[in-house]
């Protein structure tokens, strides 16, 4: 068996969020995910919540109001939230409580220049746009993009409180591969995450959004883009070409599987591949009498350390299928490897 080079970085894992108070209707939301561990049980048992959660969502104007308390530089800031975007969630559900996306989060604290450029496409309400404000000596900036209107407005207000309007730019845009206007629609009332520019989708809809490409903005170019747009990474990078090409910015993705449209999950891959990227997957090191094991991403909120330690592990895309259905990937352009393996040590696996 042919050895893997593993590079892997210890680190230990902050908490920048802390819940404070969480809105009671929200918690009527989030009962059945905190009582029943299997998806069947949520859906049989938590029907009624669930139900009245989406009915109090379209019908009752009034916000149920949660608040949070964000550190940054030394200092607690109190901040707001509307209780209806359930991916508030991040703070609130046990589920989260070692962080929403920790693989992310710490790829970026290990990867982010103290004046770099961070890019968060799909930025919803703006987790890891505040995360990356809140670290340690950072000092650069931070390019936020949420299409869907009442998201961006619980975006706008939680950049707001929380004092980084001078740090953290905010765009009420759709990023593809041409500029012009999109319909956005929302099929899932319980996910604002879900929100997508399929034609065909239905639920809650939003008309005329700004339709932008990354290299038609005038900003300063990335140095790392995560980009979650929910299918349409491929359109997020094809309009990207001329800063990819010039920058080779270091992108964090998300993957998703699709059986039907196999072209679709492969193409983000074919892009960056053809510009000249590496791939990899990432994970939490292990160590068993075995040797060291390799947990994919956050399925590890039950054994999460303090003091852990992140791994890049090599992955090639024609293995996509044999893989998740989700996952977070690392791309990392060929002349950035030395300023990666720089940070990170390197380990072999099998042999």
């Amino acid at each position: 068996m042919p050895q893997t080079e593993i590079l892997t970085r210890r680190l230990v894992r902050r908490r920048p969020f802390r819940i404070e108070n969480v809105p009671w209707v929200t918690r009527i939301y989030r009962y059945p995910f905190e009582r029943w561990s299997s998806h069947g049980h949520q859906a049989l048992f938590g029907v009624f919540h669930i139900a009245f959660f989406v009915f109090y969502q379209r019908f009752v104007p009034i916000k149920p109001k949660g608040t949070f308390l964000y550190t940054i530089g030394g200092d607690e800031k109190r901040v707001a939230f509307d209780g209806r975007n359930t991916q508030f969630e991040a703070l609130y559900r046990s589920h989260y409580v070692d962080g929403y996306e920790p693989e992310v989060t710490s790829l970026v604290d290990s990867l982010l220049p103290a004046d770099g450029v961070f890019y968060d496409i799909g930025s919803n309400w703006g987790y890891h746009s505040l995360w990356a404000a809140s670290k340690a000596g950072f000092r650069g900036e931070i390019h936020a993009f949420e299409p869907f209107p009442s998201t961006f407005a619980d975006l706008k207000s939680v950049v707001e409180q929380a004092g980084l309007t001078d740090r953290v730019r905010l765009h009420n845009q759709a990023v593809a591969d041409h500029v012009g206007t999109t319909a956005m629609h929302m099929p899932n009332p319980l996910h604002s995450g879900w929100a997508t520019m399929d034609a065909d989708s239905v639920g809650q809809q939003a008309g005329k959004i700004p339709l932008v490409t990354l290299d038609s903005l005038q900003i300063a170019p990335a140095d790392i883009m995560k980009i979650d747009a929910e299918k349409a990474e491929a359109k997020v990078l094809r309009g990207a070409r001329n800063l990819i090409a010039q920058k080779h910015p270091m992108i964090v993705f998300e993957s998703l599987r699709d059986l039907a449209e196999p072209e679709s999950t492969l193409e983000p891959y074919q892009i960056l591949a053809e510009a000249g990227y590496n791939f990899f997957r990432l994970a939490w090191v292990r160590e068993g009498s075995g040797g060291a094991v390799y947990l994919q991403g956050d399925d590890n909120h039950a054994r999460a350390l303090a003091e852990d330690c992140l791994a890049l592990v090599p992955f090639n895309p024609a293995e996509r299928f044999m893989a998740p259905e989700w996952m977070e990937v690392f791309a990392c352009h060929k002349a950035n490897l030395p300023q990666v393996r720089s940070l990170f040590e390197p380990r072999l696996l099998g042999g």
